[in-house]
Formats: structure tokens, C-alpha cells, sequence
């Protein structure tokens, strides 16, 4: 991506809550046994498998919930604290967008900086930094520059059609920008449509095929949907281009599983559990382990 992935800085502004053990029926009739992650009006967002899902509400039948025990039994207490490291580089990061969407990039660009002083790491201070400085120097035109910044923005305050409209003039700037079309993406799907995410999912793909994020999203879209066969194949496509993503392959072996197509989904699901194993998370690996004992050890596709 040339700017931010604003998904995941979206995802970070949600409230967010310990872990809830939960089975999820599918209008599909499909049952998905996870952990809850966050829950809004609109979706929810659970960890299936080392995979992290959103499930819109209007496809969801039913959910059980089980409150997380602490050691002594009694139900843990959940906490919506953000570290305040976190939440300092995120003013700042608001305060440079605020700024770009003005055209005013030069001072935008010292806020990404202020913010990377905190968090040198910071994928989105980063890019917003590149392209705040791009469009200063005029390497980026200025009023698509703004357009973007100003897309972004309304993602980040969660007004997603609103960031619609916006990336849709700045497509008319520069239709070849498969970045736009992912963003469009990433706004439907919050906008609550997630078929017309994967059409703009698709075009960002033809755009741009070497982009694993793309492809990833473009899988979750369908996996949502309970489109499991074309989530296997665009899964398979980010995969290739990502071979040592845990999350991806886990999803991809989740989709498979959903699909019928058991002998890919053991190998995808083991891939998996060997990945988080030598990242060092153990606990996904014990629930890709977990979830493999319920996968036929041979047969076809049924």
C-alpha cells in the first residue's frame, strides 16, 4: 500500500474487550466456533483459528457467548484500556490527517514526525509521512493528495460512506490507483455491503496482483459471505505471495475446511500451526491443533 492500511488503524479505534468464547450460527447454517474480539451494532470481529474475522450482523443467526474465567472460575474483567504510548501517537496521526485533508501538507508532515518520535515503528505515520512529504514537494498532486488524506480521515472517524464518496472523486483523479479501490473496499464492507467490497476488492486486485493485503481482504470479504470456494482460491493467491503468514493460511485452511475440501485444509491448517509455533504464539498453534482433530484425515471433496 502507497499510504496507510487504514483497515488495521480503523480496527485499533474500535472498543476492544478480552476475549469471549462464542459459537457463531450462520443464517448459511454454517456454525463457527471462536473467540470474540470486538463487537459493535453492525459486526463482529472474532478470532477463528489465528484468523481475525469480521462477521457482519444482518448474515449471523444466532451467538453464544461464554464469559472467560479468570483461575479462581469467576468471570475475567474485561479491559477497554488503550496503552498510552498507543494512544499518543494516534493523536498525532489524527491531528497530521486533519491537516493533509486541508492541504496542508508541510504541516501535516511535522505531525507524522512528532508522531514516529513515539512510535518509530508506526506503519501508518510512516506512509501518511511519505506522502504528506510527496505531496509538499509536489511529487504528488495536491488535490488528489488531499482527497485522499481526507478518505482516510472519515475511515479513522468510522463515516464510511462518507469516505465512499471521497475515494470515488479521487478515483476520477487517478483511476489506475489500486490503493483507492482497496480503500473503497474496506469502506463498504464497514458500510455494511460486503458483496460490493469484493467487487472493489476484485478491481484493486486486477490493479495491482502482487499485493498479498489485497487478496487477503478480497478472501475475508468472501469468507463473510460464505463464498468459501472463492475464498479458498484468492486465500491461495495471498498465500503465494506471503507464504509465512500464519493468519493467512490459517484462513485459508478455515476455508477449505468450510468447503469440503478436507485434505487442503489439513495442510494449510498444520502450515499454520507450524508458523505460529516458530513465532512463538502457542496458544494459536494449540488451537489450530485443537481445530484439526474435527478435519477428516483423508478423503475427496464433498
Amino acid at each position: 500500500m502507497t499510504l496507510f492500511i487504514a483497515a488495521a488503524f480503523v480496527s485499533f479505534l474500535l472498543l476492544r474487550t478480552d476475549a469471549l468464547a462464542a459459537r457463531i450460527i450462520l443464517k448459511s447454517g454454517k456454525e463457527i466456533e471462536c473467540r470474540i474480539i470486538e463487537k459493535t451494532q453492525d459486526y463482529v470481529k472474532v478470532d477463528f483459528n489465528g484468523a481475525l474475522i469480521y462477521y457482519q450482523l444482518k448474515y449471523i443467526k444466532s451467538i453464544s457467548e461464554e464469559e472467560p474465567a479468570a483461575k479462581d472460575g469467576s468471570p475475567a474483567p474485561v479491559d477497554n484500556d488503550i496503552p498510552e504510548s498507543a494512544g499518543d501517537s494516534k493523536s498525532f496521526f489524527l491531528a497530521a490527517l486533519n491537516l493533509a485533508a486541508e492541504g496542508k501538507f508541510s504541516e501535516s508532515a511535522d505531525k507524522f514526525r512528532e508522531g514516529l518520535k513515539l512510535a518509530p515503528g508506526d506503519y501508518n505515520l510512516q506512509e501518511g509521512l511519505k506522502m504528506a512529504e510527496d505531496a509538499a514537494d509536489g511529487r504528488v498532486p495536491a488535490d488528489y493528495a488531499a482527497l485522499v488524506f481526507r478518505g482516510t480521515r472519515s475511515m479513522a472517524e468510522k463515516k464510511y460512506p462518507e469516505a465512499m464518496e471521497v475515494f470515488k472523486e479521487a478515483i476520477k483523479l487517478n483511476p489506475q490507483d489500486a490503493n483507492l479501490y482497496y480503500y473503497l473496499g474496506v469502506s463498504a464492507y464497514f458500510s455494511g455491503d460486503a458483496k460490493q467490497a469484493v467487487d472493489y476488492l476484485q478491481k484493486a486486485a486486477e490493479l495491482n496482483p502482487s499485493d498479498p493485503e489485497i487478496y487477503f481482504n478480497l478472501g475475508v470479504n468472501q469468507f463473510s459471505l460464505g463464498d468459501y470456494k472463492n475464498a479458498v482460491e484468492s486465500l491461495q493467491k495471498a498465500e503465494a505471495l506471503n507464504p509465512e503468514d500464519g493468519e493467512i493460511s490459517s484462513l485459508l485452511g478455515t476455508a477449505a475446511y468450510l468447503s469440503g475440501d478436507f485434505p487442503l485444509a489439513r495442510q494449510k491448517l498444520n502450515k499454520a500451526g507450524e508458523i505460529f509455533e516458530k513465532n512463538g504464539d502457542k496458544a494459536k498453534a494449540e488451537e489450530i491443533g485443537a481445530f484439526l482433530k474435527r478435519v477428516p484425515e483423508a478423503g475427496d471433496k464433498t
